[in-house]
């Protein structure tokens, strides 16, 4: 499993592609920029960005700012 440097990089995707996500970044577009990282090993930074896009496409906007809200504070 990860080490405490790879969870906290792990959580700082998160948060940064809800962030991404909140401020229009579409899916499709993030999609890709995880294709990216996984060719070039960055599989913390994809973990991140696939927990927080699975999470917006199961819940609605307003549920998405909350919990980055709720995650910042």
């Amino acid at each position: 499993m990860y080490n405490e440097d790879q969870k906290d990089i792990v959580y700082s995707y998160y948060l940064l592609t809800l962030y991404s996500i909140s401020q229009g970044e579409s899916i499709e577009e993030l999609q890709y920029i995880i294709s990216e990282f996984e060719e070039e090993g960055m599989y913390e930074q994809c973990d991140g960005m696939i927990q927080a896009v699975e999470f917006a496409k199961s819940n609605t906007m307003e549920r998405v700012l909350l919990e980055l809200d709720e995650e910042i504070n």
